[in-house]
């Protein structure tokens, strides 16, 4: 399995367990009542989607963005993805009114918001050297003989 493919993943659960469970103990009901009351004004009454598809949904969302962000070569302009993402589940969740289900989008917007964070931090981590500290460190201040002994460990 690549690594990249393999971090994805572990981001991707870590989002969607952090979503899943502030779905499931209600901390975005006091942000949804209001979402709900409009589409109910809209469209009538409507059922809530079953939790089986908002999670599924969280989990797929969480997975895409952290691995498009780390195998993208561009990852900030993956931020306008993630922008568009943010709109395409604000309309889904107006869609599937018409249809008078309830779809609760800010599960999903809050998995892609931290897995492309979240596979943003891991690039940073992940991409630092150790060989390139000294050379950021001591930048023009030391000759490249010096910079060489440092990377190499032969300081005296």
């Amino acid at each position: 399995m690549k690594r990249s493919l393999l971090f994805a993943l572990i981001i991707a659960a870590a989002v969607a367990a952090v979503a899943s469970i502030s779905h499931a103990t209600g901390w975005f009901a006091g942000l949804e009542l209001p979402l709900k009351n409009w589409m109910v004004k809209l469209n009538g009454p409507a059922r809530d989607l079953s939790n089986i598809w908002q999670y599924s949904l969280t989990l797929l969302l969480g997975f895409a963005t952290a691995w498009i962000t780390i195998t993208s070569a561009r990852r900030h302009r993956i931020a306008v993805l993630v922008l568009a993402a943010i709109l395409e589940l604000l309309t889904l969740a107006w869609v599937l009114s018409l249809y008078h289900i309830f779809f609760a989008p800010l599960p999903c917007i809050l998995a892609v918001v931290l897995s492309y964070s979240g596979a943003l931090a891991y690039l940073a981590i992940a991409g630092r050297k150790r060989a390139g500290i000294p050379l950021s460190l001591f930048n023009g201040k030391l000759s490249p003989a010096q910079i060489s002994r440092l990377r190499s460990g032969e300081v005296e």
